[in-house]
């Protein structure tokens, strides 16, 4: 098993990957009725969130899981 410091060396360009806080936000945002009201009058129609749900959702299986080649 590899410790975080091994993993951190193993994946390249880290800076890139989003946590999984960040994921949950946006998340957040899109399904309140602040984000619906955004959407309907300046979008002219409602954002699918499962995009944001999906990402979400693989963030959250990569940090149990650990697995470098899943990303």
């Amino acid at each position: 098993m590899s410790t975080n410091s091994d993993r951190k060396q193993e994946i390249s360009g880290e800076w890139l990957i989003r946590p999984c806080e960040e994921y949950n936000d946006e998340l957040s945002y899109c399904r309140s009725w602040r984000g619906r009201l955004y959407q309907r009058y300046m979008l002219g129609q409602r954002k699918d969130c499962a995009p944001i749900a999906q990402a979400l959702h693989n963030c959250m299986f990569w940090l149990q899981r650990q697995d470098v080649q899943e990303l």
